[in-house]
């Protein structure tokens, strides 16, 4: 086909990065389908082995030019461009120009700050677009009658303000009304506003690009065609795709800490990540998968909807992986392909083919068709097409034009009939394929990417203290991922050390302890590894992080303040820079109050800046003597430098004990209040160091009270739904299995869909969401000890508590678990922050006496319901305990069980307080099997969502209750009698 020399061009600087150590992806696009690739070693993936077809790349019989693209990892990308520019020539090489368009969102935001439009109600009418998959709708469709947001349309038409009361203010003041307003932004929509750089288009040429295109310079000084890609592409100019990609980054630093471990252990082992040495069926890292463990695995840390499709298809092989990235889609969703594809693949719906041609092309993925490669080998196998003929066929059902499908359609009747098949059914195949045409994605590139995943997922399994470590490194500066990534790493049972500034370096990085491994260089089960947070990490920290480490390696850690604020401030240190390490703990090496460092920072750089300005000593100069005077002979070189120097020290001396002066002031300066440095540390850092919400007084008196849900149990993280923490305590096999827990723990792996829960846990993220009738909601991410999920606060909830600036604020919620087929989450019905929460729990022996308790709470109710103007406050569920055949459980009075974090935490403290190990191992299995024993108990404490008491009304429903012979208790807060409960 006369592209010899395309591939070797690729092959050369392919060859240049692995020669260079800069790591190459697998394969991507329709490239992998290539063997020529495959043997000069460009892709990584043997197309004849897993399936993949050259025609899909290059097609004979539609001529058109090769496009490889090339996944480079961020910073070796730059290296292979400069590599390319070399050795072709900085005027044949360039980037390509991309021009960012205006979306309707952002014009009407442009044209009402010229027009004068006030910015809160441009704001206003800018939110009330619907934005579908990321692209805010298009203007004419706003206003035309089939307009997705009935307000924006009904203002158009109705001529409105932004704002009812305003029309007359807008008219009056700018002359201009808002038909016309969105006119004018009509007419600007989709227009160019700036400039950017293609994120992987570069151009060779044989001629300088200066000849050929206008040609501009970037930013950054890089060279750049004036022309957009399709306009390169149609002037014949040869554009290669080199891409950064970040994982590619990840799992080289990954496997720069694996070998630096195996390094200090002298184990002369290497991991080797090409795909001829890789275990592809390796059951650890399957069952990662299957567990959800999907943060930092590549193109599965997306969203909810992604974890929870995981979790159901467990995935067991390579290809299911690929069906995966595939399938995960607009089309393939909206279709419903994906539960079909999980259901067949569990055995739930039978897997049919029309006829046998077709079973050894769909039996990878269950019978469905997935891949735009089943299209092309079904028109092969039964209608007779060349695979080059079939590529034309697979293009052409993607463009569905009418003639061409008739056309189509009869031949591939005729070619069926041919083989035997009757023409009914083949015309019934070829709407099936028409059908999935939409849906079907690149076999190559979804084969390719799989390998990373699967790469991505094997470190994290075997090795999760260099996969977390380089995972939070290639992250640190990205705000919304880091805590979460942190978070990810503590659940692997990685330990965090917070920065400091005489141990930190760049980056995170594991600490090698030669006791944390065993012989052959596996981690002991008691060690989960320890990673030390970067100083380039801390927020506001990272321009000086360099220079702080460069002037410590070179003259020693930091004594005190005083020799810090010396030594860094000749290196340009800011003020605010010393601030922020102090505030986030990062100083506690040199000094434990943090306000008082933040504090004495400025004074003392004050103090050493002076000192400094000072002017030295000048060399004073013989004096001509007056009449009558002796000559006074002048001061040798000799005597003055020693003045110099008796000089210099007084000053010095004098410096010091200014500082000395400082330094013991520091003592009396009150530090900050633990909530205030938490603040800090989830500001600067991203998670908690000095303590932890969930860690406060009245969290864990509510975690003692009453079995909480576990975030985990609704994520699907197993270990932690039940009692895996207290477990661990458990070492030998025998000690688990008298504890009953491994069946406990399986019986309440995940909350059921539909299910009423009460929780806590930390707020970690807010975003707020705009209906497509402009009603504010907001989805929350919540962690507790456990865990993390998802929950969603519908408008009329969330106009209720948005002013209690949830973020970093632990709460108490209620409502729903809901488990759709795309997601998994919480739909809350309402939440109090928890030093509000209050609590009414009721036991009853009976649902006899349940029904009687429910008729007391009514009571109470009453008169309050009967109110015309109620008071606004939250109003909590009852919890309400049925322990009917369970009563041989009960110990004189207290609750029926230890919630299992509370059990873990009773162990914690008997060690530091010295009881006897054998003595708290023998409770902890009790404990542990009463609890297995009353899981139907469990199951029978529920929220009676029907009767929700004002918190003003707890105590009075608690008296009401008690004087009928109720056990009652009041969670958290005082009781009093032998019915307190808590």
């Amino acid at each position: 086909m006369g592209f010899s020399s395309y591939f070797l061009v690729v092959w050369d600087y392919i060859k240049f990065a692995r020669e260079n150590h800069i790591p190459v992806g697998p394969g991507r696009g329709s490239a992998a389908g290539s063997y020529v690739a495959y043997c000069l070693g460009i892709t990584d993936i043997d197309p004849i082995e897993n399936g993949l077809l050259f025609e899909r790349f290059l097609n004979p019989e539609r001529k058109s030019m090769p496009d490889i693209d090339s996944d480079f990892s961020v910073d070796g990308r730059d290296k292979v461009i400069e590599y390319v520019s070399q050795k072709y020539g900085s005027s044949r090489v360039a980037q390509i120009i991309t021009f960012n368009r205006l979306t309707s969102k952002a014009v009407l935001k442009d044209v009402a700050r010229v027009i004068g439009v006030p910015l809160p109600r441009a704001n206003h009418v800018s939110k009330i677009v619907p934005v579908v998959r990321g692209k805010p709708t298009k203007l004419d469709v706003l206003i035309s009658e089939a307009s997705p947001s009935k307000e924006f349309s009904q203002m158009y038409e109705n001529n409105a303000p932004v704002l009812p009361d305003t029309i007359d203010e807008l008219t009056a003041e700018w002359g201009i009304q808002f038909q016309e307003w969105i006119d004018i932004a009509r007419s600007l929509e989709g227009t160019n506003k700036t400039f950017g750089i293609h994120a992987a288009g570069v151009v060779i040429s044989a001629d300088p690009l200066h000849d050929l295109v206008p040609m501009a310079r970037g930013k950054n000084g890089e060279m750049i065609t004036q022309y957009a890609m399709d306009d390169i592409e149609s002037l014949g100019l040869l554009k290669m795709d080199f891409l950064g990609l970040k994982n590619l980054s990840v799992i080289e630093k990954a496997l720069e800490f694996i070998r630096e471990r195996n390094a200090m252990l002298g184990i002369d082992r290497q991991v080797d990540f090409r795909t001829e040495y890789l275990e592809l069926d390796d059951p650890k890292t399957y069952e990662f998968l299957a567990n959800g463990e999907l943060d930092g695995i590549f193109q599965l840390d997306a969203s909810s909807g992604m974890r929870q499709i995981v979790r159901e298809l467990k995935p067991t092989s390579l290809d299911d992986i690929s069906s995966i990235l595939a399938l995960y889609r607009p089309g393939p969703l909206d279709a419903g392909l994906i539960p079909m594809f999980i259901n067949r693949k569990h055995g739930k719906e039978q897997i049919r083919y029309d006829f046998p041609e077709l079973e050894p092309i769909l039996k990878e993925t269950y019978g469905i068709i997935v891949y735009q490669e089943q299209i092309m080998r079904i028109a092969r196998e039964v209608a007779g097409y060349s695979l080059g003929e079939a590529d034309i066929l697979r293009r052409a059902m993607g463009k569905k034009k009418k003639e061409v499908m008739e056309q189509e359609q009869n031949r591939f009747r005729e070619g069926a009939a041919a083989n035997g098949i009757d023409p009914y059914d083949a015309s019934n195949l070829f709407e099936t394929m028409l059908k999935f045409s939409e849906y079907c994605f690149n076999k190559s590139h979804s084969k390719a990417y799989a390998l990373l995943t699967f790469q991505t997922a094997y470190l994290k399994a075997h090795y999760p203290v260099e996969f977390s470590a380089a995972l939070l490194q290639s992250n640190s500066s990205v705000i919304d991922k880091l805590p979460r990534y942190l978070t990810d790493a503590e659940t692997l049972g990685v330990s965090l050390n917070p920065p400091r500034i005489n141990h930190s370096g760049l980056g995170f990085r594991p600490i090698l302890n030669r006791e944390d491994y065993d012989a052959d260089g596996n981690m002991k089960p008691n060690s989960g590894g320890e990673i030390m947070f970067g100083l380039d990490a801390i927020k506001g920290v990272r321009s000086s992080a360099e220079k702080i480490i460069e002037e410590r390696e070179k003259n020693g850690k930091f004594k005190d303040l005083a020799d810090l604020c010396c030594r860094l401030e000749s290196r340009s240190i800011t003020k605010r820079t010393f601030e922020l390490m102090a505030q986030c703990g990062a100083l506690e090496d040199i000094h434990p109050n943090r306000k008082a460092v933040a504090q004495a920072v400025e004074p003392m750089l004050t103090l050493i800046r002076q000192h400094k300005k000072r002017k030295p000593l000048k060399k004073p100069k013989a004096k001509k003597p007056k009449k009558g005077e002796p000559v006074m002979e002048e001061m040798s070189d000799e005597d003055f430098a020693v003045v110099v120097e008796e000089d210099r020290q007084n000053r010095e001396q004098e410096l010091a004990d200014k500082l000395d002066v400082m330094l013991a002031e520091l003592s009396e300066i009150e530090d900050y209040t633990p909530e205030e440095k938490m603040e800090f540390e989830k500001t600067l850092l991203g998670f908690f160091v000095s303590d932890d919400p969930l860690s406060q007084p009245k969290v864990l008196e509510l975690g003692l009270s009453f079995w909480l849900l576990k975030l985990s149990a609704v994520s699907g993280k197993s270990r932690a739904a039940g009692m895996y923490q207290v477990a661990e305590h458990l070492e030998s096999e025998e000690d688990r299995m008298e504890s009953g827990l491994e069946e406990h723990t399986e019986s309440i792996r995940l909350a059921a869909n539909g299910a009423e829960f009460l929780g806590l846990g930390l707020v970690i993220a807010v975003k707020e969401l705009t209906t497509k009738k402009g009603l504010k909601m907001a989805k929350l991410s919540v962690e507790d000890f456990s865990g993390s999920c998802d929950a969603v606060l519908f408008p009329m909830v969330y106009e209720k508590v948005k002013d209690l600036s949830l973020l970093n604020k632990v709460v108490v919620f209620w409502g729903t678990i809901d488990r759709g087929t795309q997601f998994v989450q919480l739909v809350v019905d309402d939440l109090v922050l928890v030093n509000d929460a209050r609590f009414l729990r009721i036991t009853a022996t009976s649902r006899s006496r349940a029904e009687d308790a429910k008729r007391i709470i009514e009571s109470v109710l009453e008169p309050w319901r009967a109110l015309r103007k109620k008071p606004r406050e939250p109003r909590v569920p009852v919890l309400l305990e049925i322990v009917q055949d369970a009563l041989t459980h009960t110990r004189e009075g207290n609750a029926l069980y230890l919630p299992p974090k509370s059990l873990s935490r009773i162990y914690e403290l008997g060690k530091k307080e010295g009881v006897d190990e054998a003595v708290l191992k023998k409770f902890l299995q009790s404990e542990l099997k009463l609890c297995a024993e009353s899981a139907a108990v469990h199951a029978r404490m529920r929220l009676d969502s029907k009767y929700r008491l004002p918190l003003s009304l707890i105590d009075k429903a608690a008296e009401a209750l008690r004087q009928q012979n109720f056990i009652v208790g009041i969670i958290p807060g005082e009781s009093s009698g032998q019915n307190n409960h808590t």
